[in-house]
């Protein structure tokens, strides 16, 4: 009993650390928002609670996969906006780890643009947010210059994540609460990776 009383205390404590990342001082862009602040309601009741219990291990949750957690479970579907910061290190990674990570490179309308679906798995600040993305490149610099994915606990085909985080992703779906709206997140991107 008194492990779980510790336990509860300190999801209230986390609770209480949520609801700070909702202070909002932030750049609103169109119906979306940069991940820098997001503009967003408290969460309550049992939006709340789960939200807590994501982060109850003291190694899980960067403040971004936070950020689009929360955005998640408040439900508006407004877009996402990543900021250049954010950007600035997912590109260094995927630049990184190019031979590893990248996959099912597509040609666009344009010569000189291709786009790709990159695995973001091992870079820990976006593992648990962003996962598998799309990405577009400078067919010339082979360099990502954007980036697109939607933020909805989805299933996967067999072998397109590994077990951990397929686990993961099912048990948010099966327990997450009824209202929440899946939403894009994006850098330099149409509402639309088509």
């Amino acid at each position: 009993m008194f492990l779980l009383y510790l336990q509860l205390t300190g999801l209230c404590a986390i609770a209480q650390q949520a609801n700070a990342v909702t202070v909002a001082d932030a750049g609103v862009q169109g119906t979306g928002y940069y991940s820098t602040a997001v503009q967003q309601k408290k969460l309550k009741g049992y939006s709340a609670f789960f939200f807590s219990l994501m982060w109850l291990h003291p190694k899980s949750g960067s403040l971004f996969e936070r950020k689009t957690f929360q955005h998640y479970l408040n439900a508006t579907g407004a877009t996402f906006y990543i900021t250049d910061e954010e950007f600035s290190l997912i590109k260094t990674y995927v630049l990184q780890h190019r031979q590893t990570i990248i996959s099912e490179k597509e040609t666009t309308t344009s010569p000189l643009i291709y786009r790709a679906r990159v695995n973001l798995y091992g870079l820990s600040f976006v593992d648990n947010a962003l996962g598998s993305v799309i990405m577009y490149f400078d067919a010339g610099t082979d360099e990502p210059f954007a980036l697109y994915d939607v933020f909805n606990f989805n299933k996967a085909k067999a072998g397109k994540r590994k077990l951990h985080h397929e686990l993961q992703t099912r048990l948010v779906q099966t327990f997450r609460p009824r209202k929440v709206k899946e939403f894009v997140i994006c850098y330099s991107c149409k509402e639309s990776a088509n």
